[in-house]
């Protein structure tokens, strides 16, 4: 029996319609905030079910996930045992093709938010983070600096998973820090700490609107993003708003194609940026007005925005309270960017190539295929598309492993350019890699 025979046979099994299942799917849902799933019609789940069960497709992440709580609730009590509904799904799950690590990791993530509670489904938080944090969501006035530090490090720890964890799985692991800072904010926290909290609410909640972008899930972005600025605005230091401004920049324009938008909230980052504390943050929200307006064709002005961020990334204090927020490495590939749109590919294909050296470390994955994308369409413009397709190839591994979406749109453009030269071996083997690494 195949993995879409037993997927529904399972379902059956208990006397399930697909309008049942995907009821039970959405209530799940809602109750782990999950609003993708939450939200959405029942027919489109039912859809989604269909195709598990007629062709084969495979649950995606989240579904794996909700449908893992759903089979461990059996008849109202937990079952997670051999021979339980949870067990012979994860059997299924292997028949599917998901990788062993991942089902272990759904069998410990059920397991502990259904014996534990709710805030059990701390995936990539430590057993001492979970302890400190049970006994002071009940006593909010209980938060203390060892909890402040491990929360702090539990999103610094996630952010640093970007390029090397699927999005999803990052999303679940932010899900109880988001919740539990909700909570610990609206109680009384001891006053020298309330900041530190909204600083840590704020960069959670910008790191999910992230990840919720990069998922295709824009009303979660939306809303994340608006929390993000709520928590920022309750801080002293505008650089927290800057942060937000420069991020939410990006997702504006991939999301919605709306430049005069991005362009807008870059200049808000710019002008929040100036009176921050943070050089690194105003460097970054000077490179992203600088690639907005190469953007708008207003070269002038871009490149007047990319000496002032060269200017401030160069005297960066050490001790700048938005560590790695922005470097040398990354100004390189927006100043190849701001080249590219002024017609000048030569200067850019340079700058591409010594950004992308700098950008090594796993977490830089994400950055890294957007530098080589751009640094292809630089290499087209320069009428070299062998060369142009080699980077290409890199930038297909590297969002085949990181699901980055920006890196995705960036190679369809430079494959696109590539028109000319679709004739060329060069080009079908691009096709090939794409179609079986992307698609298929």
């Amino acid at each position: 029996m195949c993995a879409a025979q037993r997927i529904r046979t399972l379902r059956m099994s208990r006397g399930w319609s697909l309008l049942d299942q995907a009821r039970a799917l959405r209530e799940v849902a809602r109750r782990l905030r999950m609003p993708t799933v939450a939200q959405a019609r029942l027919s489109t789940i039912q859809r989604t079910i269909a195709r598990w069960e007629n062709d084969g497709v495979r649950p995606g992440e989240r579904y794996q996930l909700l449908l893992a709580h759903v089979y461990a609730d059996q008849r109202g009590t937990t079952a997670l045992g051999p021979g339980s509904d949870f067990d012979q799904l994860m059997t299924v799950f292997a028949m599917y093709g998901i990788e062993p690590l991942r089902i272990s990791e759904l069998r410990g993530l059920v397991a502990d938010a259904l014996t534990s509670g709710a805030r059990g489904l701390l995936a990539f938080l430590s057993p001492n983070l979970t302890a400190s944090l049970m006994p002071t969501l009940a006593d909010p006035s209980r938060t203390d600096d060892e909890l402040i530090a491990q929360l702090r490090a539990a999103v610094a720890g996630l952010n640093g998973r970007i390029g090397a964890v699927p999005f999803v799985r990052l999303q679940i692991g932010l899900v109880p820090i988001i919740e539990s800072c909700r909570t610990l904010a609206a109680g009384p926290v001891p006053g020298e700490l309330r900041e530190q909290l909204l600083a840590i609410s704020s960069t959670a909640c910008l790191l999910a609107a992230r990840l919720a972008f990069e998922t295709y899930d824009a009303p979660s972005s939306t809303g994340f993003y608006s929390e993000a600025l709520a928590a920022a605005d309750r801080l002293p230091d505008p650089w927290h708003r800057a942060l937000v401004r420069t991020s939410q920049t990006m997702v504006v324009l991939y999301s919605t194609g709306d430049l005069d938008q991005a362009q807008a909230i870059a200049s808000e980052a710019v002008r929040d940026s100036r009176r921050g504390r943070s050089a690194l943050v105003r460097a970054r929200a000077y490179a992203l007005q600088a690639e907005m307006s190469a953007r708008a064709n207003d070269i002038r002005r871009a490149f007047t925005a990319l000496h002032a961020a060269s200017h401030v990334v160069d005297r960066a204090d050490p001790e700048d309270p938005a560590p790695g927020s922005f470097d040398a490495g990354r100004l390189q590939g927006f100043d190849g960017l701001c080249h590219l749109y002024a017609g000048n590919p030569a200067k850019a294909e340079s700058q591409f190539t010594d950004s992308a050296s700098t950008l090594q470390r796993p977490r830089d994955a994400v950055q890294r295929g957007v530098v080589l994308a751009d640094g292809a369409m630089a290499r087209i413009r320069l009428d070299e598309p062998a060369a142009a397709v080699q980077l290409l190839h890199e930038c297909v591994d590297l969002t085949a492993s990181t699901r980055g979406r920006v890196v995705a749109q960036r190679i369809r453009e430079a494959r696109f350019a590539l028109g000319p030269w679709r004739d060329e071996r060069f080009v079908a083997e691009l096709d090939d890699h794409m179609h079986s690494t992307l698609i298929a």
